[in-house]
């Protein structure tokens, strides 16, 4: 039952403890035995793997040191009865000491090199993944977006048949046209609309909106002091620093640094697991 497992900050008397684990996401290694604190495993996962191979049979508990850092999740970071003890045999997880463990559920995206020296824009690859948000440093980086600042104003809505109509000179000719949203704002709400294709004329441009969020349409506020907008997801949309676009087509993403900014040592994380760890176990009787 999971009542046995613990997720403690402080001191365990050492008489009560029969194993002690130590894990260390900076100077691990899933080959050690873990058994102390010179040998720590990389992973939580290896860790819980040691303590579930335990005869709990025993009345003393079983301990789990969790060194400072941050520990990368490459999925979900599952607990269950099989991860438990008994009524006598307790398994405490808890972090070293007063340091500071940080479990993850992003992604570290590396290997960036300059694409386009004229406008200081770099890439790195990102295969097969898709996230929405990227953070540069810990702080969030802004999706490629135009205009930068403000909103634009759509002209009329034609929501039966799933067109937003905004002035010409508000688009171009994107690459990657179905992965360009179309940022509208409402009354209580924003919604991010994909396009399916843009269809001009003399004054006008005719945006199509995806049919999975042509819907939404129809919950649109029609009040004109609500109909601002911008787009948001392309490569021509980098412009200024702190801007970044991913091309999960060809695997890329794209980013402007600050000036302040080096890529090489900068710490580039994305969103990658939707859900980080899980706790599942019967009820006690």
């Amino acid at each position: 039952v999971f009542t046995t497992i613990m997720f403690l900050s402080g001191a365990i008397s050492a008489q009560s403890v029969a194993t002690t684990y130590f894990v260390d996401a900076q100077k691990g290694n899933d080959a050690n035995n873990g058994l102390s604190v010179d040998k720590p495993f990389k992973t939580i996962s290896k860790a819980k793997d040691a303590v579930r191979s335990l005869d709990k049979s025993g009345s003393l508990n079983v301990m789990v040191n969790l060194r400072g850092g941050t520990y990368f999740q490459d999925q979900t970071l599952e607990f269950t009865e099989k991860d438990g003890g008994t009524a006598n045999c307790k398994i405490i997880w808890q972090n070293y000491k007063d340091e500071v463990p940080v479990i993850s559920g992003g992604k570290l995206i590396s290997g960036w090199t300059i694409f386009d020296k004229t406008n200081n824009i770099y890439r790195a690859p990102a295969k097969k993944m898709e996230f929405r948000q990227l953070y540069i440093n810990g702080k969030r980086a802004i999706r490629a977006r135009q205009p930068n600042t403000g909103n634009n104003q759509i002209v009329a809505w034609d929501k039966p048949n799933k067109i937003v109509k905004v002035n010409k000179s508000q688009v171009s000719k994107w690459e990657n046209l179905s992965k360009v949203e179309i940022v509208t704002v409402n009354q209580f709400t924003s919604n991010h609309l994909r396009i399916a294709s843009i269809n001009t004329d003399s004054a006008l441009a005719r945006i199509t909106i995806q049919d999975t969020e042509a819907n939404i349409l129809n919950h649109v506020v029609g009040t004109f002091s609500y109909n601002n907008y911008w787009f948001e997801n392309a490569y021509e949309f980098i412009d200024r620093e702190g801007e970044w676009y991913l091309d999960s087509q060809e695997g890329f993403v794209y980013y402007k640094p600050f000036t302040d900014e080096n890529m090489v040592e900068a710490e580039v994380i994305a969103p990658y697991l939707e859900t980080i760890a899980k706790i599942e176990g019967s009820s006690l009787d």
